[in-house]
C-alpha cells in the first residue's frame, strides 16, 4: 500500500497556486536579496550536501541564489533554475560582481518539461525550500533524473517561515500544520528511494523598517481581516513590536525547522 498521500499534499498546495507564477516571485525578488548571504542555513546546507570540488550542481527554485553563489565556489560549476526572471537576474548580476564565471541559469517551473529548456543533467541537484507544487510525485523525479550522484533538498517540517504562529493565534484564528517532510519521505518510499533525513533549525527575529511595514508584512498573513482582527492585530503590535536601532523588532524569536532530505544514485 502506497504511504504518500496525494488528497493532502496536492488540495494544500492547489489552494497557493498564485505562487506558480512568474509575477508573484518578480515582485519579491529584491526583498529576497536584502535577506540573502550567509546564514548557518546555507552553512549547514551546505555540509550535509559534502559536494566534491570536480562536481557539477544544478540549483532547483534558486531565488537569488544565496546557495547557488555559496555552491559555486565549491564546484565546477552550477546552473540556477528558477520561475521568476528577476530573481535571475539579481543571480547573476551577483554572481558577475563576486567574479564568480561558473554560475549559469535557466528559466523555468516545476512544471515545465526540464528537457525543452535544456535542464541539464550534473552530479549533484539541490532544492532549498522550494517545493511549492501540487505534483509531489513528478518533481522528486524530475530531481532524481538530473542527478548522477546525489540529490539534497529541504521541506519545512512543522509551520511553514512566513506564518507566525503567534500572530495568526493572536487574532483569534487557529494554523493548521501544512503537509510538511514527512510526505516527501514517504513518497520517495513508494518510488523505491530510502532517503536520509537531517534537520536544519533556522532562527531568527522579525525586523522592519517602520511600524507601516511590519503591520503589512503580518496582514498578508491574515489576507482579508475582520475590524475585530485589525484591532487584535493592533493590540499584538503594541505589545511585541519594539523599536531596534533605525527600525522595529518583534520582542520574541521565530524558530524554523527544515528537513533535510537526501539520497545517493
Amino acid at each position: 500500500m502506497p504511504l504518500y498521500r496525494d488528497d493532502l499534499w496536492e488540495p494544500y498546495h492547489l489552494a497557493k497556486a498564485g505562487r506558480d507564477s512568474e509575477r508573484y516571485w518578480d515582485a519579491r525578488a529584491l526583498g529576497f536579496s536584502r535577506h540573502s548571504g550567509v546564514s548557518n542555513y546555507v552553512e549547514e546546507f551546505v555540509g550535509l550536501c559534502a559536494p566534491r570540488a570536480e562536481w557539477t550542481a544544478l540549483d532547483v527554485g534558486c531565488g537569488t541564489g544565496a546557495l547557488t553563489l555559496r555552491l559555486a565556489r565549491l564546484l565546477d560549476s552550477i546552473v540556477g533554475l528558477d520561475i521568476s526572471g528577476g530573481m535571475l537576474s539579481i543571480l547573476e548580476d551577483d554572481a558577475r560582481t563576486q567574479g564568480l564565471s561558473n554560475v549559469s541559469t535557466v528559466k523555468g517551473s516545476w512544471e515545465d518539461d526540464w528537457d525543452a529548456r535544456d535542464v541539464p543533467v550534473v552530479d549533484l541537484v539541490v532544492e532549498s525550500r522550494a517545493l511549492l507544487t501540487a505534483d509531489l510525485p513528478t518533481a522528486l523525479a524530475k530531481l532524481d533524473s538530473h542527478a548522477r550522484r546525489r540529490v539534497c533538498l529541504t521541506t519545512v517540517c512543522g509551520d511553514l517561515a512566513y506564518n507566525d504562529r503567534r500572530v495568526i493565534e493572536a487574532v483569534g484564528r487557529t494554523l493548521p500544520v501544512p503537509p510538511d517532510y514527512i510526505h516527501v519521505v514517504d513518497c520517495l518510499y513508494d518510488r523505491g528511494i530510502h532517503a536520509n533525513v537531517n534537520f536544519i533549525s533556522s532562527v531568527k527575529y522579525d525586523r522592519y523598517c517602520n511600524r507601516e511595514a511590519a503591520r503589512t508584512s503580518m496582514m498578508r498573513m491574515l489576507g482579508t481581516a475582520t475590524p475585530q482582527e485589525e484591532k487584535a492585530l493592533d493590540d499584538f503590535m503594541e505589545h511585541h513590536l519594539v523599536r531596534s536601532g533605525d527600525g522595529w523588532v518583534k520582542d520574541y524569536e521565530r524558530r524554523t525547522d527544515w528537513a533535510f532530505i537526501s539520497w545517493d544514485k
